[in-house]
């Protein structure tokens, strides 16, 4: 209950200092909202500098969505989007994105219905927002999978508010970063979605504890394990010279200006700060 507490003292702390949120409904059904925001003190719009609009094709960022990872308490991990929601969310999210003005910045919810005991329903929410800074997808949570309470079949997202900001308090999850994705903080991932990573579908299984990521590729009848296995610090533990390195370096790849051991290579030395990670990416040194 932590972050609906702070939600309402930061509604009331706004109401205070004159600064007033103003949501633009993208779309809305009883399982998936997307909305845009922006907020407003003495009539002007405060600033954010994101690089909106940006269009990003809807199958693309359906295939980040369906990539995302994270981990309870417990370390348990699984999908933090359920797949039922994959596609809708990732439409709602391409059409705010290609609308937004740099002022502006996304949030989303989806809702899921379960069963206990075929007698009990529990309805869980999943929210984020969403934002384009430089060349990457900032995509942070407000609630995994949170319970909604005294709900009934009739309200579906309508009993659930998107909070305001981010809760300052850790929450019961972790977003794992995966391919081509950077840490930040224990809620969100920067994702460099124009990675070639992203142009293929991924389905995500849990085995016996452990998330295994399987790429789809069309056509192609045979299962190829995928996955990455690096260790990528947070994004806030690198300096501007390696995060611009590692941008680099993904769109090299994506170009097809250097094989697969070379990129891992050097995306290695980027990360541990080595003497020659401000090399040409694609060209290297004799």
């Amino acid at each position: 209950m932590g972050s609906r507490l702070f939600a309402a003292a930061l509604a009331l702390l706004c109401a205070a200092c004159g600064t007033r949120l103003v949501s633009e409904t993208v779309i809305e059904s009883p399982r998936v909202k997307v909305e845009l925001r922006h907020r407003e003190q003495s009539g002007q719009i405060l600033p954010r500098g994101y690089a909106h609009p940006a269009e990003i094709e809807a199958v693309r960022i359906a295939h980040v969505l369906a990539s995302l990872v994270h981990e309870d308490k417990q370390g348990r991990r699984a999908p933090t989007i359920r797949s039922l929601h994959v596609y809708d969310l990732a439409e709602g999210l391409s059409s705010a994105l290609g609308r937004a003005s740099p002022d502006q910045e996304v949030v989303a919810a989806t809702l899921v219905r379960d069963r206990r005991l075929g007698v009990f329903t529990i309805d869980r929410v999943t929210a984020l927002r969403a934002a384009v800074e430089d060349d990457a997808l900032l995509l942070e949570f407000f609630d995994v999978e949170w319970d909604l309470e005294d709900s009934d079949d009739s309200e579906g997202l309508h009993a659930y508010s998107i909070p305001l900001a981010l809760p300052p308090d850790l929450p019961d999850f972790r977003l794992v970063a995966g391919e081509a994705q950077l840490s930040q903080g224990a809620r969100g991932v920067r994702v460099f979605w124009r990675d070639d990573f992203y142009r293929r579908p991924m389905s995500l299984r849990v085995r016996k504890g452990r998330m295994k990521r399987r790429t789809v590729l069309l056509g192609e009848p045979a299962e190829t394990e995928s996955g990455s296995d690096f260790e990528t610090p947070p994004a806030e533990e690198l300096s501007q010279a390696q995060l611009r390195s590692l941008a680099d370096l993904l769109e090299a790849r994506r170009e097809g200006r250097m094989p697969e051991a070379e990129f891992r290579h050097r995306y290695r030395r980027i990360l541990e700060g080595r003497p020659d990670e401000q090399a040409d990416p694609g060209n290297p040194p004799p």
